[in-house]
């Protein structure tokens, strides 16, 4: 999902989709991921605050099929990993 979308996506979209917080944490500390805070004014008083999530180069690297590369320097586990990342 994440690839296909040049801007990235809200928390709140991929939360939608079944993406759950502790596998975006995941992603963004294995580096796969990035995140950036969004403001949006809704009037003088209110404003909203959302987080997008946008895939890396690294994130696109492994999704090109350096996948078990990537997996066994981040687990150890000689190319295997029981994330989800993997």
């Amino acid at each position: 999902m994440l690839a296909a979308s040049s801007n990235g996506l809200t928390e709140h979209v991929l939360t939608a989709k079944g993406i759950t917080s502790e596998l975006m944490v995941e992603l963004v500390s294995a580096g796969l991921a990035t995140t950036a805070t969004e403001r949006v004014r809704l009037s003088q008083r209110r404003t909203l605050e959302s987080i997008r999530v946008l895939i890396t180069n690294e994130g696109r690297r492994v999704l090109s099929g350096h996948r078990h590369e990537l997996t066994a320097q981040l687990w150890g586990r000689g190319g295997r990993c029981d994330s989800p990342l993997g």
